[in-house]
């Protein structure tokens, strides 16, 4: 495994996204997702500092890069911890249903309230409107008297006046997960099987960048010294840790 580290390369960055990012800016709103996958291969391509540029956003596969005189397919895939986002949005549904029984309810009175969560929840779809039942209680049982009666789901309240009724579910400290060998073997093959699409597409040089390591409990981090033994039909492979400023190459 290669790796590749560079602290200062805004510029260079700069340097290779500016023409497409410019274009796709003239509509922000719509091309929100593309601006962050062309940011992402902006610093791929600035910490393999080599003579690569982007050529034209493509669907299969997501870009088409120049090599001097050599055009490579680059595929882009963000991988994240599927389980912690299917907890967080079944908890912040609870939090956004019990939020406009209380405006229906109590519409005179106007406050934000951090909910702070309980560790290890977990989705429970059978039990969710015995848990949504559990959320109002408490929180309005707090709004009248300043105390916080026992539930499976919030251990502290904090309210501030507000302009309006306002819940925020907080889900605490968090701790990133190391990717195992088996999730980023599982996303390639994932990839692959559209292969000969990206072939047929811009021919047989093909790149994968699978990008890990944001700011949330769902991103994964690397761990450098994972020994990994990839088998695929990409050319090369690529693992970007985004807030790290890390680039790993594994194949």
């Amino acid at each position: 495994m290669k790796i590749y580290r560079n602290t200062n390369n805004r510029n260079l960055i700069a340097e290779k996204i500016k023409p497409t990012i410019e274009r796709l800016k003239q509509d922000d709103n719509e091309n929100q997702k593309k601006i962050i996958e062309v940011c992402h291969v902006g610093k791929f391509l600035s910490l393999l500092d080599a003579e690569i540029y982007i050529n034209r956003i493509s669907e299969e596969p997501d870009f088409i890069l120049n090599y001097g005189n050599k055009i490579i397919g680059l595929e882009h895939q963000v991988i994240v911890n599927n389980e912690i986002i299917e907890v967080e949005g079944f908890y912040k549904n609870i939090f956004q249903k019990v939020e406009s029984k209380l405006q229906n309810e109590t519409p005179s009175t106007n406050f934000l309230a951090n909910c702070f969560l309980k560790e290890d929840l977990k989705v429970r779809l059978k039990d969710k409107q015995n848990l949504i039942d559990q959320v109002f209680e408490s929180i309005n049982e707090f709004l009248k008297h300043g105390t916080l009666i026992e539930n499976e789901i919030i251990y502290e309240i904090l309210t501030i006046p507000h302009k309006k009724i306002s819940l925020c579910p907080n889900f605490g400290g968090w701790m990133q997960k190391t990717i195992s060998e088996e999730i980023i073997i599982s996303a390639i093959n994932k990839k692959e099987k559209k292969l000969s699409n990206y072939i047929g597409n811009c021919g047989k040089r093909q790149w994968l960048l699978m990008v890990i390591g944001g700011v949330g409990a769902t991103s994964y981090e690397m761990d450098e010294y994972l020994n990994l033994n990839i088998i695929s039909k990409f050319e090369e492979i690529y693992i970007l840790e985004d807030f790290n400023n890390i680039l790993y190459k594994i194949k």
